[in-house]
């Protein structure tokens, strides 16, 4: 899950939004595209209904919400969405300042292990302090209107637009060797520190990075160790053995160089099977002026192959031991390049 919008480094500037009890209601009808959290209240009556969500018609019963409400949401405030959960910018009344909820789509909200994959996913990251991973100010459990729980989990609004939609921004100019070395450093040393903390990600792609400035940010840590395996996996990003239950911190490191992959090539490197990377295609393409358009010697050319081939090899034990490496490993190409 990412956050596309390069215009999203306004929001944590900004003022706050207009008292939602004082806008204009459209054509005389209740307003629907205003919805409201509020801190849990375990008493079942409309009166206390801690969440309003916006609805197709008109009967949205706002008028039976009394008191404040913590987060207030705007409508069209969606900015990540994903297979398994939405991300919603919303102003936080309390501390002052917009803030990012994070809540699982309502095809999964009434399972019970869909239910704890937020909570858990929170606990994950609050064990992680870095600049590479948003802070977490909160995680609760609130009721829908139609008296169904549904757990939020309320974090740091991270501004920058996904690596994913940089790349796939037509607009903008593919990135230089220079940003590719540094995000490709930065996520490098987030993974690491995590793996250190006995942590793997498990879906590391260009998605779930995020480029906010001064350090890149990862996201979306569903299929982390502590969460439970709910089928998660990204193929193309995902290492063999992580389909077999058996990751490790290199899987992380595999998906990293599945990352820089999609990184020259705008496409997942080519698989001959789940998680084991088609070598051969992978030496072709690279070698290829047609498809590979960065200014390579035929000598770097070669070094990277080399480099993406043992960063993507089946058995983890031919692999860079951690992204850190694999990261050293590529910038030193692109250092020898612009020399």
């Amino acid at each position: 899950m990412g956050i596309d919008s390069p215009e999203l480094a306004k929001f944590n500037n900004a003022s706050p939004p207009p008292d939602f009890n004082n806008l204009p209601l459209p054509y005389g009808k209740k307003r629907i595209d205003v919805w409201e959290i509020r801190e849990r209240i375990p008493i079942r009556i409309w009166n206390s209904t801690p969440l309003l969500i916006p609805m197709p018609d008109i009967e949205t019963r706002y008028d039976e919400i009394t008191g404040d409400a913590r987060y207030v949401v705007e409508g069209n405030a969606l900015v990540g969405d994903g297979g398994m959960s939405d991300v919603y910018r919303a102003w936080d009344k309390r501390l002052g300042k917009y803030v990012a909820v994070k809540k699982m789509q309502e095809w999964l909200s009434t399972d019970e292990d869909s239910k704890n994959l937020i909570e858990l996913e929170a606990k994950t990251m609050t064990r992680i302090n870095h600049p590479g991973i948003p802070e977490i100010y909160d995680f609760n459990v609130v009721r829908t209107p139609d008296g169904k729980e549904m757990p939020i989990m309320i974090m740091q609004l991270v501004e920058g637009e996904s690596l994913y939609g940089r790349l796939n921004n037509n607009k903008q100019v593919p990135l230089t060797l220079d940003e590719i070395s540094s995000i490709v450093t930065q996520t490098a040393n987030t993974i690491d520190f995590m793996n250190k903390k006995g942590l793997t990600h498990a879906d590391i792609k260009p998605k779930n990075i995020l480029l906010s400035q001064p350090h890149i940010k990862i996201v979306d840590f569903g299929s982390s160790n502590w969460v439970h395996e709910m089928g998660t996996a990204t193929p193309g990003y995902t290492a063999f053995e992580v389909y077999s239950g058996k990751r490790d911190i290199r899987s992380d490191e595999y998906s990293l160089a599945a990352t820089v992959y999609d990184i020259l090539f705008n496409n997942p490197p080519p698989e001959i099977g789940l998680g084991i990377a088609n070598k051969k295609a992978i030496e072709s393409n690279i070698l290829d002026p047609n498809k590979f358009k960065i200014s390579l010697s035929k000598e770097n050319k070669k070094k990277l192959i080399k480099i993406l081939v043992k960063g993507l090899a089946e058995n983890p034990d031919d692999r860079y031991q951690t992204s850190t490496e694999f990261a050293q490993e590529l910038s030193k190409v692109i250092s020898t390049t612009q020399s």
